[in-house]
């Protein structure tokens, strides 16, 4: 009875809005950034640290979600100071030892960084936010992102954070779905600012997606291996709305991928804040629910006009059921205090997916007309 009555609950994205905003900016660190913390640490001169790579990419990705916002919204002349101390810490970040261009052994976040970073400089200069005697300084930010993401791109395509054999040693790698997707998003918007990305890291990329296309329908975590359909939604969404940005992809596959992600989304809740990554029965770490969501969103946006509503009611609905008490959201075990940071990244995540279905009605109240 509970969740079908959530499931009648309609979300106000004007409140969404305003409780976001607020929890956002009392949570920027040194006035200047929210990081992305997960569990994988770095040796720093002081002991172990926050990786720079989930540093840059956290604040870019609360950046974007804070850029959704209207500009006569809450906290207007809050929000801009806020994203512009951000902006400076992104391109300042690229001077970081942390972010130059290479893979650290088998395992490095800095990619997620690069990506994020590349994608949201971008978009600020798009948009006229940059000041002018800025620019030099940002856009060799984005040239530094843009050169390595190109140099650690993967030999037969696309891009993984986790390489077991090692970068240095040559060897191909396998592709994550999870990362190649938004790599290959921030690269296109490259190319349609500015930037020149060679077209054959778009087809090596794109082939690298299909081939993570496994027998049962899923997605595979990384390169071709059998993960199973329920915890793979995520790379599902993420991979069929790229290929049909690009062009390249089938509705009737995006659509098998929205329809799979509602009916096994009871199956991802339950991994929703437990502890543990990539753990058996589910395949998937539980900081992959709030990215599932906002591929969904990405997904609904690119079927026909006549057929986003029913999908949009559904997730808006479920956003509203994983809401927290205080009006945020978080994916990962609220318990474990090295996670709180990552509220940021869930709230974020779900403003920016409430954000792009908006404009789509909820096909109960056009019955009522």
């Amino acid at each position: 009875m509970l969740i079908s009555l959530l499931l009648l609950a309609s979300i106000d994205l004007v409140e969404v809005r305003s409780t976001a905003v607020d929890f956002l900016l009392d949570r920027q660190e040194n006035s200047a950034e929210w990081p992305y913390r997960g569990v994988y640490q770095v040796r720093g001169s002081e002991g172990l640290e926050n990786p720079i790579g989930y540093r840059v990419g956290g604040t870019a990705i609360v950046m974007q979600a804070l850029d959704t916002v209207p500009a006569d919204g809450p906290r207007a002349k809050d929000r801009t100071k806020a994203i512009e101390r951000s902006r400076l810490f992104l391109v300042q970040a690229m001077q970081h030892s942390g972010m130059a261009h290479v893979f650290s052994e088998t395992y490095d976040v800095r990619g997620w960084g690069w990506c994020y970073a590349l994608e949201t400089l971008i978009t600020l200069r798009r948009d006229g936010l940059v000041p002018d005697d800025a620019l030099v300084s940002h856009q060799q930010a984005e040239v530094h992102a843009l050169k390595g993401i190109l140099t650690t791109e993967i030999k037969t395509g696309g891009w993984n954070y986790s390489r077991r054999r090692g970068f240095a040693s040559g060897s191909p790698g396998e592709a994550s779905p999870f990362m190649t997707v938004p790599t290959l998003r921030a690269l296109r918007l490259a190319n349609q600012h500015g930037h020149t990305v060679p077209d054959e890291v778009f087809e090596r990329g794109a082939a690298a997606l299909v081939r993570s296309r496994t027998k049962a329908g899923g997605q595979a975590y990384a390169g071709s291996r059998p993960d199973p359909v329920p915890g793979s939604t995520g790379r599902m969404l993420a991979v069929e709305s790229y290929l049909v940005e690009a062009g390249l992809g089938d509705l009737s596959k995006l659509r098998g991928a929205l329809d799979a992600f509602f009916a096994h989304w009871e199956r991802l809740e339950e991994r929703r804040q437990q502890r543990g990554t990539h753990v058996a029965p589910f395949g998937v770490a539980p900081y992959y629910f709030m990215y599932a969501h906002e591929q969904a969103s990405r997904a609904i946006m690119l079927l026909p006009r006549s057929e986003r509503g029913e999908y949009a009611r559904l997730l808006r609905s479920r956003l509203e059921q994983v809401r927290d008490p205080g009006g945020t959201w978080n994916d990962r075990d609220p318990t474990d205090p090295r996670l709180v940071r990552t509220a940021n990244y869930g709230t974020a995540m779900a403003l920016m997916s409430l954000d792009r279905i908006s404009g789509v009605d909820d096909p109960r109240e056009s019955r009522n007309r």
